[in-house]
């Protein structure tokens, strides 16, 4: 929910994350609460359009032309604004692991990098009427913790690249790396790609947020 930002954690207590969230995120007044809005006002021009962006990531429209369809702003200007939330650290641009120039690869897909921007698009703003209304409870039950591990299974993606990161750094796994991403083409999708390209070795990482073991089929698959 926070991405690890320490000012934000602070304001975090040691219960339970849908206690802290009613209380810190989900409340007038509260810093958490205003904080994404705040920056996106002081920091830019227009700020509407890129609300409406933001959004539009938010809900699952990674692509160009799918994020111009629902923010309603001209395609050709689309990238313009990518490219100024993407230099305040929002938005990243990712694009399959394989591609061999990736700043002009036409498979690029945007998400929101920073998480609390993501959380707040998700849950608070489409959310504001009933929040202020001091409809928080209804938002947390009805609209948060349905889909919550839905949204920590993102989360999640990057903390398992950050661990085979590190796993790697301490020479724990069985071959090094020199990139790893993420790769798809058409319907397949692998979640985490790790590339030797010197000896062409090649690591296959499959994530998974759930209280099942995963099992060999879905190696096999």
């Amino acid at each position: 929910v926070l991405g690890g930002i320490p000012a934000y954690l602070i304001k975090f207590s040691g219960r339970d994350v849908f206690s802290n969230i009613n209380e810190k995120i989900l409340k007038k007044g509260e810093v958490l609460y205003e904080e994404p809005e705040f920056i996106l006002r002081e920091e830019l021009r227009e700020p509407t359009n890129y609300f409406s962006i933001i959004k539009a990531i938010s809900l699952g429209n990674t692509r160009i032309n799918e994020i111009s369809q629902i923010s309603y702003l001209p395609v050709v200007k689309i990238p313009r604004y990518l490219g100024v939330l993407e230099r305040l650290n929002i938005v990243k641009r990712e694009v399959p692991i394989t591609e061999r120039n990736p700043a002009r690869s036409k498979k690029g897909l945007y998400k929101i990098q920073d998480n609390l921007f993501r959380f707040w698009f998700r849950y608070v703003y489409p959310n504001k009427s009933d929040i202020e209304e001091g409809k928080v409870d209804l938002v947390l039950e009805k609209t948060i913790k349905p889909s919550f591990d839905q949204f920590v299974s993102y989360v999640f993606e990057d903390i398992s690249r950050q661990g085979l990161l590190e796993l790697s750094k301490q020479r724990k796994l069985p071959m090094d790396f020199t990139k790893i991403g993420k790769w798809w083409h058409k319907g397949d999708e692998i979640d985490l790609v790790a590339l030797n390209e010197l000896t062409k070795e090649i690591l296959f990482a499959e994530c998974k947020w759930q209280t099942q073991k995963v099992g060999m089929e879905l190696i096999e698959e």
